[in-house]
């Protein structure tokens, strides 16, 4: 079963921060990501997704 977990962080680079720390817990099988995602919305409203696997390989 999976689960779904979203943080709201105040910038990117806290979130690529927890980011990193999430994938040194996996390293050590503390934790099992099957994957992540860092959505950011600029000063225009664009949002930009950065994303740990390409979608087409989850097929």
């Amino acid at each position: 079963m999976s689960d779904l977990i979203v943080i709201g962080f105040p910038d990117e680079f806290k979130a690529d921060e927890v980011l990193l720390d999430l994938r040194k817990l996996e390293r050590e099988y503390l934790i099992d990501l099957e994957d992540a995602a860092i959505v950011v919305r600029n000063r225009q409203g664009k949002v930009k997704v950065k994303q740990t696997q390409e979608l087409v390989a989850s097929f």
